[in-house]
C-alpha cells in the first residue's frame, strides 16, 4: 500500500512539475511576443513621427535660425573695433 501511495505521489508531483513547466513555458511565449510588439509599436510610431517632420517641418526653425544669426552677429568683434582699440 505504501508503495503505490508513493507512486501516486510521485505521478502526481510529476504532474505538477510538468504543469508548471508548461505555464512557465506559455508565459516565457507570451514575454516574448509582447516584447516583440512593443517593439514594432515603438517603430511605427518612430517612423509616423518621422514622417510628420518631413511633411510638416518645425514651424519654429525659421525662428531659432533667425535667432542664431543674431547672436553670431552680436557675438562677432569686427576688424574696425581692433584696430580703434591701438
Amino acid at each position: 500500500m505504501d508503495e503505490v501511495l508513493l507512486v501516486v505521489n510521485n505521478i502526481q508531483l510529476e504532474m505538477n512539475n510538468n504543469f508548471l513547466d508548461d505555464l512557465m513555458e506559455k508565459g516565457n511565449e507570451a514575454q516574448d511576443v509582447l516584447e516583440h510588439a512593443l517593439t514594432d509599436q515603438e517603430a511605427f510610431w518612430r517612423e509616423k513621427a518621422s514622417v510628420a517632420w518631413h511633411l510638416q517641418g518645425d514651424c519654429h526653425t525659421k525662428f531659432f535660425h533667425l535667432a542664431t544669426k543674431i547672436k553670431r552677429a552680436k557675438n562677432t568683434i569686427s576688424l574696425f573695433c581692433i584696430m580703434q582699440l591701438h
